[in-house]
């Protein structure tokens, strides 16, 4: 009879480890679709922005003491970084691109893939359903290990200016700017100062 009661406890005993294995597989599991939700939750809530239907037109405020895209200058600043990217040498000078034209260098708008080593102190964090991207004077950026590479405009991104020279759009009795190709809406952006923010967004 004891034989039999220690046979018993042993199988109790090899059971056990599977059982706790599933358990925590289970538990495990069920964290996971719990952080999935609470990370759809919060998406939801910074996508949740009120629209302002007419825009004020003053998008650029905060850039007006940039040198403005396509204006000429005889030299570049002095310690601009040389980048070669599809055949053009840039020259990158705390945010701002410049290419050479003829004997002059006219400020530019950057080629996708450019990759710089730093970004200036006043660029934004702007958080997207797709990632984090980094925002400087109309262009975005996605870290690449110790770089940031220049991005197209990811649709979801909230900035808090668009550089001198976009256009104003009317689609469907809403107003939005339009610069590089890229339209935006204004948002409510407590974050930001003037509590004002520019979306990106894909118009269907």
């Amino acid at each position: 009879m004891k034989r039999v009661y220690i046979i018993v406890f042993l199988a109790l005993l090899m059971c056990a480890p599977a059982v706790q294995q599933e358990a925590n597989s289970q538990t495990t599991k069920k964290e996971r679709v719990a952080k999935r939700r609470v990370k759809k939750r919060a998406i939801r809530r910074t996508t949740r922005r009120k629209v302002r239907r007419k825009v004020n037109r003053r998008a650029h405020v905060k850039y007006v003491s940039l040198p403005r895209y396509g204006r000429r200058y005889a030299v570049v600043p002095a310690g601009a970084v040389r980048i070669r990217r599809n055949g053009v040498v840039y020259h990158y000078h705390k945010g701002v691109y410049y290419a050479p034209t003829g004997k002059d260098f006219v400020v530019v708008k950057p080629a996708v893939g450019i990759r710089v080593v730093s970004l200036p102190p006043a660029r934004v964090v702007t958080d997207t359903p797709k990632g984090r991207y980094y925002y400087y004077y109309g262009t975005f950026y996605a870290q690449v290990q110790d770089a940031y590479e220049v991005v197209n405009a990811p649709e979801g991104a909230i900035v808090d200016a668009i550089p001198e020279g976009y256009a104003v759009e009317e689609v469907g009795n809403a107003e939005f700017y339009v610069w590089n190709n890229t339209y935006y809406r204004e948002v409510e952006a407590t974050e930001f100062n003037d509590r004002t923010g520019y979306e990106a967004v894909k118009l269907s």
